[in-house]
C-alpha cells in the first residue's frame, strides 16, 4: 500500500510504475496539450491549495499559451476551458460524479434516495405498529380494569405494558 493513501478511496490497483523516460509518443512528455494521464498531487500540510492552484494555473497560462503559439494552433482561448479543482483523495468516491477518469465512482445523490426510501419503510412500520398496538387496546383495557379491581398498583400495570412494545421491537 502507498503510505498516506486513505483507506477510503476510489484508487484501486495491484502494482505501480513510472513513466519516466517512457513515451506512446516521440515529444509526449514535452507537449503541454497532452492529457492521457490522471493526475493526484500530495501537496505539503504547510502550502495552501488555493496558492497551489493559483501556481497550476500560473504555469498553464504561461507554458500551455507559449506551446500552442509556437504550433500554430489559433485556439488559445480554450485554454479557459482547462480548469483545474481541488479536492480531498477521500472524498472523490461519493463526491465527484464529473471527473473522467476510469475508475468507478458512485453518487451521494444515489445514497441519499436509499437512505430516503429507508426512512419511508421505516416510518410506514411505525405507523402500522401503532395501529396493530392501538387495535389491541381494546382488549388491554378489559385486562387493565380486571387487575385494578383484584388491586393492582399503577406502577405495575406501568411495568406489565411499556416493556412489550420495545422486546417486540428489538426482537422483530
Amino acid at each position: 500500500m502507498i503510505a498516506g493513501l486513505p483507506e477510503k478511496t476510489h484508487l484501486t490497483f495491484d502494482f505501480v510504475i513510472t513513466l519516466v523516460g517512457e513515451e506512446m509518443w516521440p515529444g509526449e512528455h514535452l507537449s503541454w496539450c497532452c492529457n492521457n494521464f490522471d493526475i493526484y498531487m500530495k501537496i505539503r500540510d504547510d502550502a495552501g491549495p488555493a496558492s497551489v492552484l493559483e501556481k497550476i494555473c500560473n504555469a498553464r497560462d504561461t507554458y500551455m499559451t507559449d506551446y500552442m503559439k509556437s504550433k500554430g494552433r489559433t485556439d488559445i482561448d480554450q485554454m479557459k476551458y482547462r480548469g483545474y479543482e481541488r479536492q480531498k483523495l477521500s472524498a472523490i468516491h461519493l463526491g465527484s460524479s464529473d471527473i473522467s477518469d476510469n475508475y468507478s465512482h458512485d453518487d451521494s445523490k444515489i445514497v441519499w434516495m436509499f437512505a430516503a426510501v429507508a426512512f419511508l419503510i421505516l416510518t410506514l412500520a411505525c405507523i402500522n405498529f401503532i395501529n396493530l398496538s392501538t387495535a389491541k387496546s381494546a382488549n388491554r383495557a378489559k385486562e387493565v380494569g380486571l387487575r385494578k379491581v383484584v388491586g393492582s398498583q399503577k406502577i405495575h400495570l406501568i411495568g406489565q405494558f411499556c416493556p412489550s412494545p420495545f422486546f417486540l421491537a428489538l426482537f422483530l
